[in-house]
């Protein structure tokens, strides 16, 4: 009975906080094939034999453990007051804990000589989670809006929040492999890569924030088949999404090490 209750809260999580198996894996995967090779080494240093894109999951897998998952519950995302910019309200609520006060703190970590091998291996695995985060529209939303959770949708006859749609009902619905979506997603030439990476956590957080209005972009859309329209229209702009987290956590990671 234990264990089914931590599966069921394992799975009730994975869907409400962040992208899915999936959709981290893309991310970390495509980031791996942009870092440098003194990058690879330090991350190969700090996580030994485990994956990047294995590494990628462990900040939600430790949803279902009582003593982690009060340290990190405001990690993954942040909640912008209404009428501010990220940057506004970051001055505003400079004492808040969020997922870009914790990425400078894990980064922090990261670079400090005199942190321990665990530390650095939690704030690496943070790292390479939170960057997926942050370019998940509804992780950069409002106190109100609740980061999508809140609405509810039919999708093949379950009841699943917009939050979770995002998360991975998009994404698994193309029944890609992690692998395959790093073939169709890594096509930017390098001019371009370069030119995506540009920018902060702050500047990549406000362009989530932006497009909370088109995740809500229901026009077009025939409910009662919601799950084929909103997909349709909506697919293409969670595939940009992923590649761009891809190509920004390689220059993250890069800057750090």
């Amino acid at each position: 009975m234990r264990l089914l209750l931590c599966g069921i809260l394992f799975l009730s999580s994975s869907q409400v906080y962040a992208w899915g198996k999936t959709g981290h894996r893309v991310v970390a995967a495509i980031a791996f094939k942009h870092i440098d090779h003194n990058t690879t080494k330090e991350i190969k240093k700090i996580l030994g034999e485990e994956p990047i894109y294995e590494a990628a999951l462990w900040p939600d897998r430790i949803k279902s453990d009582n003593k982690l998952r009060p340290q990190f519950s405001h990690t993954h995302y942040i909640n912008i007051d209404k009428g501010l910019s990220v940057e506004e309200h970051l001055a505003k609520n400079a004492k808040q804990t969020n997922i870009i006060s914790e990425l400078a703190r894990f980064k922090k970590i990261l670079l400090d000589k005199k942190a321990s091998l665990d530390e650095k291996k939690v704030a690496l695995r943070f790292v390479i989670h939170l960057i997926g985060d942050l370019h998940q529209p509804l992780h950069v939303t409002s106190v109100k809006n609740e980061g999508g959770r809140n609405d509810y949708f039919k999708w093949f006859g379950e009841k699943r929040n917009l939050h979770a749609i995002w998360d991975e009902n998009i994404i698994d619905m193309e029944e890609l492999s992690f692998t395959e979506w790093v073939q169709l997603l890594d096509s930017f030439p390098k001019k371009k890569i370069l030119e995506s990476q540009k920018g902060s956590t702050i500047s990549w957080a406000q362009e989530s924030h932006d497009l909370v209005s088109k995740v809500y972009d229901m026009k077009d859309i025939d409910m009662k088949h919601f799950h084929y329209n909103y997909s349709y229209k909506h697919l293409e702009l969670a595939q940009m999404r992923l590649r761009l987290a891809g190509y920004r956590l390689a220059a993250y990671l890069n800057q750090i090490f």
